[in-house]
């Protein structure tokens, strides 16, 4: 292998011009500022010192602008320059998501390298069409204040947009009332660039609490920004924590305010040496909408994730505190479990306090869950509410119905969906003889759909009692774009509301089908046949589903509508014949039929499509 790779000779010109465009940037960023330095102090010394005298003023009475936003101008940052320098490695920029013009935002960019290529070609220039990507949002990098006192330097960097970094920068950008400010940080800053090495991701952020604190303070969102490829350009002299080159590294960076890494990467001319950096590609990715997103997303991975394996996890938890000192506290609430063993049977424990948690207004506003209400429900009498379709896990019916977030509560007030009425939702009988888990379900307004509790909740006033009545065979209908619910022959609900007199209130779920993706499966397949045979030794349909990353933790971000009927009045009838069900059972499938009709284009269900009894 010879000792010196030298570049062909006959390269395209599009290669020479990028190499160039690339060769004056790191000359401004390593050299422009000092060389410009000492043009001034010529001037100074020589006939132009009235200029460089008048230059002076202008910096003292200019010298906050950097800390006031700058001074950028489209003009420098769409030079075709750039668009040389972006395609010398290549730079993209990626958006996961739109962001909304009318707010500011703090970008956090990772990781900061050792010139940090990727913040400069993406937010300092419109090379990687930042202004395409994000209309409205104007970004600005916060590099070292130290760059700023640099004469005719300055004006350059603030002109591609660069601000200072001290934190009345920061503050001044998040207080502009209008929005459309983007304050793009470096975290790891200058100790980061002493770990980038090829191959190596080592990030300094545990510690950088500063910028959550006056995110804080302003309401403004955090957006993770990632470069992948930013640590490859350049190669860096070996300097582990605790050798004698990054001991003198960190003491020259709190004298001088800066890192001063010793890298290498290639030449102009050859590939062996020199300071121009590798060319390998960057791919930047703006990951999320906001923190606010981010705080959604994880409020209904947590509900998932109780609804998955609370019950389980609990009862090994149970288990291995036998075995512990904490001995006592299993053996008490076994206790409790064995004397209270009917006690679900008697109806939920409505517990406001849980169900007012400010997590479930997040649960709601990931997708978002919207409650449409026909007409008011009469509060003084109670009311049976079929609801449909069941999904993979009735999110529109718990976020309406058991949480608080969208107005239901459990003591009977005007409001939410059902007011002056107290929701409870019925489900599957063997839940609630999981330990800790039955507790967590009866304080958020739920019961076991057994006849003792039905009969139970409906002998009191001003109930709103739900049933999932398509239950777990509605489960394995549940894809995409599918309107079917399972109701053809489930009768029992409509004999319930007969014994009691009880109306029965529609209820339908626009969008639950489209929250997870389930392989549509024929009902000869040998999957569907095992899933029906778990479904009758388990009591429930063990689904195939994932939703976003192709995960079953976090469904996918699709408008939800729960829209409430008007009642059907039914007769009470202590024996109710069949013909008598089947009649009731009859005007109820036309009522939701109906339903369904009036309200599917707004919920942007096509014209053609209807529902599907099973």
């Amino acid at each position: 292998m010879p000792l010196l790779e030298f570049a062909p000779l006959r390269l395209p010109l599009r290669r020479r011009l990028q190499t160039l465009a690339v060769l004056q940037w790191v000359f401004s960023f390593l050299l422009l500022g000092q060389l410009c330095t000492l043009l001034f102090v010529l001037a100074l010394r020589g006939p132009l010192w009235p200029l460089a005298l008048l230059y002076a003023l202008w910096l003292l009475a200019d010298r906050d602008t950097p800390r006031r936003g700058g001074r950028p101008c489209a003009w420098v940052r769409a030079w075709p320059v750039w668009r040389h320098f972006r395609d010398y490695f290549p730079i993209s920029l990626i958006r996961t998501t739109p962001l909304d013009p009318g707010r500011n935002y703090i970008f956090g960019f990772h990781p900061h390298g050792i010139l940090a290529a990727g913040a400069f070609g993406n937010f300092c220039t419109e090379a990687t069409g930042f202004g395409g990507l994000f209309p409205g949002l104007r970004p600005h990098l916060l590099t070292l204040p130290c760059w700023f006192r640099l004469p005719f330097f300055r004006e350059y960097a603030m002109a591609g947009g660069l601000v200072s970094s001290d934190p009345s920068s920061l503050e001044h950008l998040l207080a502009q009332p209008r929005g459309g400010l983007v304050a793009v940080i470096a975290l790891g800053g200058p100790p980061e660039a002493l770990e980038a090495q090829p191959g190596g991701l080592r990030l300094q952020l545990l510690r950088r609490r500063g910028f959550v604190r006056i995110a804080l303070k302003h309401g403004t969102p955090l957006v993770p920004v990632f470069s992948f490829g930013e640590n490859e350009l350049f190669r860096q002299v070996p300097n582990p924590p605790g050798s004698r080159l990054r001991r003198l590294q960190l003491r020259l960076q709190k004298l001088l305010g800066v890192a001063l890494p010793l890298f290498h990467a290639r030449g102009i001319f050859q590939y062996n040496f020199g300071l121009l950096p590798f060319r390998r590609p960057i791919h930047t990715v703006v990951m999320g909408g906001n923190f606010r997103s981010v705080l959604q997303a994880l409020c209904v991975v947590q509900w998932m994730l109780t609804f998955l394996f609370l019950g389980p996890v609990s009862l090994l938890v149970l288990l291995a505190l036998l075995r512990t000192r904490l001995w006592i506290l299993p053996v008490t609430y076994g206790g409790w479990w064995l004397w209270d063993w009917n006690g679900p049977d008697t109806g939920p424990r409505h517990w406001e306090w849980l169900r007012s948690w400010r997590v479930w207004d997040h649960f709601c506003d990931y997708f978002p869950i919207r409650v449409v209400r026909e007409c008011p429900l009469s509060p003084g009498r109670s009311f049976l509410l079929p609801a449909h379709p069941h999904g993979i896990s009735c999110i529109g019916v718990f976020g309406a119905f058991v949480t608080a977030a969208r107005g239901a509560s459990a003591t009977p007030g005007p409001g939410g969906p059902c007011p002056g009425l107290r929701p409870s939702l019925a489900a599957l009988e063997g839940l609630f003889r999981l330990p800790v888990y039955r507790e967590y379900a009866m304080a958020a307004g739920l019961c076991p759909v057994s006849q003792r509790c039905l009969d139970a909740v409906l002998s009191r006033g001003s109930q709103a009692l739900l049933i999932m009545v398509g239950g777990a065979a509605e489960a394995l209908e549940g894809t995409p774009g599918c309107h079917r619910v399972t109701l053809r022959n489930r009768r029992g609900f409509v004999r319930l509301a007969l014994r009691h007199g009880t109306p029965l209130v529609p209820v339908y779920v626009f969008g639950e089908q489209d929250a997870f993706w389930q392989p549509p499966l024929s009902d000869t397949s040998w999957i569907r046949r095992l899933q029906r045979g778990l479904k009758k030794i388990l009591g429930f349909a063990p689904c195939i589903f994932w939703g976003r990353g192709g995960l079953p933790f976090l469904p996918f971000r699709v408008p939800l509508t729960v829209v409430v009927g008007t009642p059907l009045e039914v007769p009470r009838v202590a024996r109710p014949p069949p013909e008598l069900v089947a009649h009731y059972h009859g005007l109820y499938v036309q009522r939701l039929q109906e339903l369904f009709e009036r309200h599917k284009e707004a919920c942007g269900v096509p014209p053609e499509t209807h529902l599907i009894i099973a």
